[in-house]
């Protein structure tokens, strides 16, 4: 009884929001923006580790304000106001 006690006192941990996934080639690869000038990117092949929350470390808050994203044929190109990341199309 007092360990489920504990467990449902324990703050939940956010869910990734990523702007979009992607498959290269088998291998999947996550953007998800958490301010213009920061973005969290995930590049695994098993699904769980792509939609896993961040680990340890500070709990911002994924906020994709400002992203846009561009499907070309060279890749996918993710902008906001301060940087732009390309995922080529390999």
């Amino acid at each position: 009884m007092l360990l489920t006690c504990a467990v449902a006192t324990m703050p939940a941990v956010a869910a990734a929001a990523p702007i979009a996934t992607l498959d290269r080639n088998g291998s999947l690869v996550s953007i998800e923006p958490y301010a213009p000038n920061i973005v969290r990117v995930t590049i695994a092949t098993d699904r769980t580790q792509v939609d896993a929350p961040p680990g340890e470390g500070p709990n911002a808050k994924p906020d994709a304000t400002g992203w846009t994203h561009r499907s070309e044929a060279g890749g996918d190109a993710f902008a906001s106001g301060a940087m732009t990341l390309t995922v080529n199309a390999q």
